[in-house]
């Protein structure tokens, strides 16, 4: 039969544990060599990992939740930038001996992989010495091939440089952020080959917007009718995404619009008859959507049109004999209505 404890030894165990511990406080506090990450002060770890190349550092976040939250301190990131301060230096005099600033290898790399923090500061203190170029791009699609599970975000930080004119980003998984609207002197976006779920409706508060190519971004939902507000666009592509619903009813204030790409979405209903308000579009490409009814006369007022493309869709009816007024038209498709047909002759149609 085990004897039991008495209180008094209870206390004595108790009062050794907590003398064991303090005196692992302390030699801990002495020790030059740590040969346990568990038993390394923080300040150690984080003086540790800020020797790592920022391109490869990130990987160690998942060594543990400690490691994890060295790596996302502030303290860090002024840490690791500051040893590798002429690294990025020579990468961005390389970006400076060209004519656009184009991002897309080395440390731009490590300022998307690494979290937030890293970010704001690589940013704030490094992207103002592209002040001199009006274009960015951020390529990281090309990243991708080499590593298929890394998921770059769209950086906010990106959303600070105000003085951006064109903006190029491929590869970022993760919504847009509402920040976009910060850059208002932007006229050219495109953000392609990344998964960035709906279109934000911050985008269409960027007035001076000419050219937006959101193509192969597998957005989702409708087109917002705030579209309708970029009356300096020219030119939109937004094929190859799952997007639904209609055209928003009013497309013909887009008077400036010279293409309009919008095949291989999931969009339906019938085409607007404002659509025929557009009389600057050259290109009007609706490939592969589940657009129903008739073909709107008004399409013949389109008299800059040269591609007319809407084959693979479910129009009905007879197409408007007011087609034979596009004199400038070189490529008319209409493949693919089972239940359209045409009482006129008009040589350049495929139906």
């Amino acid at each position: 039969m085990k004897k039991q404890l008495s209180s008094t030894h209870l206390e004595t165990l108790s009062r050794l544990s907590s003398f064991n511990t303090r005196l692992q406080v302390v030699t801990n506090s002495l020790q030059k060599f740590h040969t346990s990450i568990n038993n390394t002060p923080d300040e150690i770890l984080t003086q540790i990992f800020s020797w790592i190349d920022s391109r490869t550092v990130f990987k160690f976040r998942r060594l543990s939740r400690r490691v994890d939250t060295i790596l996302t301190t502030a303290h860090f990131a002024v840490l690791n930038q500051t040893k590798y301060d002429t690294m990025i230096q020579e990468e961005l005099k390389t970006c400076l001996t060209n004519m656009n600033a184009k991002l897309g290898s080395g440390l731009s790399r490590a300022f998307a992989l690494g979290p937030l923090s890293f970010q704001t500061m690589y940013a704030h203190q490094y992207l103002p010495l592209l002040k001199k170029f009006k274009t960015l791009g951020w390529d990281f699609d090309r990243m991708l091939i080499s590593n298929p599970k890394w998921k770059p975000a769209f950086s906010k930080s990106l959303c600070n440089l105000d003085w951006i004119e064109e903006l190029f980003v491929d590869g970022v998984c993760g919504p847009i952020p509402e920040e976009i609207s910060r850059l208002t002197k932007i006229n050219k976006l495109q953000i392609s080959k990344s998964s960035v779920g709906v279109i934000p409706i911050e985008i269409f508060g960027l007035a001076k917007l000419r050219y937006l190519d959101l193509c192969d971004c597998q957005l989702t939902g409708i087109i917002p009718k705030e579209l309708v507000t970029l009356v300096s666009l020219q030119c939109l592509f937004l094929e190859n995404n799952r997007l639904e619903g209609p055209l928003p009813e009013n497309l013909g204030n887009l008077r400036s619009l010279f293409w309009l790409y919008l095949s291989n979405n999931r969009l339906s209903g019938e085409l607007p008859a404002s659509i025929g308000e557009l009389l600057d579009l050259r290109y009007l490409i609706l490939t592969g959507n589940n657009f129903t009814g008739t073909v709107p006369e008004t399409i013949g007022n389109l008299s800059s049109l040269e591609r007319l493309v809407m084959d693979n869709n479910n129009f009905t009816g007879f197409l408007p004999s007011t087609l034979l007024h596009l004199t400038n038209l070189y490529e008319c498709d209409f493949r693919g209505n089972a239940r359209l047909d045409c009482d006129f002759i008009f040589p350049l149609l495929l139906l």
